[in-house]
């Protein structure tokens, strides 16, 4: 499936749909501690103008990665725009498109029938097209960056594929020192199962990352000559998520390998589900879900999820670290809902990106990629 990534990126102008706004409830205007787990804006976000409609949007520039089909290159894939918060703009050069509040707190939805989502953290989630096929895109307020910033392991969780009709759901680790150089890579990925659960050491894939003199970082994979954008991002807390995407399609969101820690009971949060499939389309309509955590065990935990505004009340279990450090795990199950119906649910693989408001998740079952974002 070949598209017109300019066309895609002039339907996207015209349709105001790069207009972002964060959502509130990002801890107000005093950065929490490092160690919180609470997703909330970086100080140098809290200094800026916000929004009235959403506490954690700010006034300032912004990276937006568009996770589509293989095209010309990255003009039509990565963009840097502005927002002015106070006045409810998005603005490229001297173009300027008015947002528009959907009617809750920090979801937009634009001319076209681009929707716009962000997490307390200020990360943007966008789901746009102007015909009935809709994509999605993720959105980083610009954060300057060194290589020795991506020192580390990290976990990471996406799609690629290397057929180009063909995606299919992928997790990785890797190691990067501090001179940009990639000294270990594993690879998790079923093309027929969308199992990420085996993983295997590979050379496969680029060797280092470099600094780009317009931001972020480049990668280069020497057996297939693709280039790779890297951007990250630092939340309120000090944890770091990074956007890779690639020349040929690829695509991942990452943070640093660590170990989870168990919710707490009572804890309810809700959140927004924009999914895409193995064809980078959007077929369905964003859906939202509330959880209240019910019970905490050693390594699992029970919650109560519900459709927000339904009374499908159900328990399903969680597994922490699973299948891997840093990693979420849902089998797929049943449970009678408060309705008196049965509530049917998917395995998923999640990965948490603490402090984000955000986490990517693989539906290995209907081969579909997923952002799950924190309303605030």
């Amino acid at each position: 499936m070949k598209v017109s990534l300019r066309q895609l990126a002039l339907a996207m102008a015209g349709a105001g749909m790069l207009t972002i706004h964060g959502c509130g409830g990002g801890g107000g205007d005093t950065a929490p501690p490092p160690t919180t787990e609470v997703a909330s804006l970086p100080a140098n976000l809290l200094t800026q103008p916000a929004s009235s409609n959403c506490a954690a949007l700010r006034s300032g520039t912004y990276n937006q990665i568009l996770l589509v089909p293989d095209g010309p290159g990255f003009p039509d894939k990565i963009s840097r725009f502005a927002i002015d918060a106070a006045a409810g703009t998005w603005n490229v050069g001297s173009s300027s498109t008015a947002l528009i509040a959907s009617g809750e707190s920090c979801h937009y939805t634009m001319t076209g029938g681009t929707e716009f989502f962000v997490s307390p953290a200020g990360v943007m989630v966008i789901r746009f097209g102007r015909s009935i096929t809709k994509y999605l895109g993720i959105a980083l307020p610009e954060q300057a960056f060194k290589l020795a910033d991506m020192a580390g392991n990290w976990n990471s969780l996406g799609m690629d594929s290397k057929d180009p009709l063909i995606n299919e759901g992928v997790a990785s680790t890797i190691a990067i020192d501090s001179a940009g150089k990639i000294t270990f890579h594993t690879l998790c990925r079923n093309p027929v199962t969308w199992d990420v659960t085996s993983c295997v050491a590979t050379s496969v894939g680029p060797t280092s990352i470099k600094e780009n003199s317009d931001g972020g970082f480049d990668a280069l994979d020497p057996a297939t000559a693709d280039v790779m954008r890297i951007f990250a991002y630092k939340a309120g807390n000090g944890d770091v998520m990074g956007v890779r995407i690639s020349a040929l399609g690829l695509f991942d969101v990452s943070t640093k390998l660590r170990t989870n820690n168990l919710p707490t009971v009572g804890t309810v949060t809700s959140h927004w589900n924009l999914q895409m499939n193995s064809l980078l389309t959007s077929p369905d309509a964003v859906n939202a879900f509330t959880s209240t955590i019910k019970a905490v065990g050693t390594a699992s935990w029970t919650r109560v999820q519900k459709t927000v505004g339904g009374n499908d009340d159900h328990e399903e279990t969680l597994n922490a670290n699973t299948p891997r450090d840093g990693y979420t795990f849902r089998a797929a199950g049943t449970a009678l809902a408060s309705n008196g119906t049965t509530a049917a649910f998917s395995e998923f693989t999640s990965l948490n990106l603490r402090g984000m408001g955000v986490s990517p998740l693989i539906y290995p079952a209907s081969k579909r990629f997923a952002f799950s974002v924190t309303q605030p």
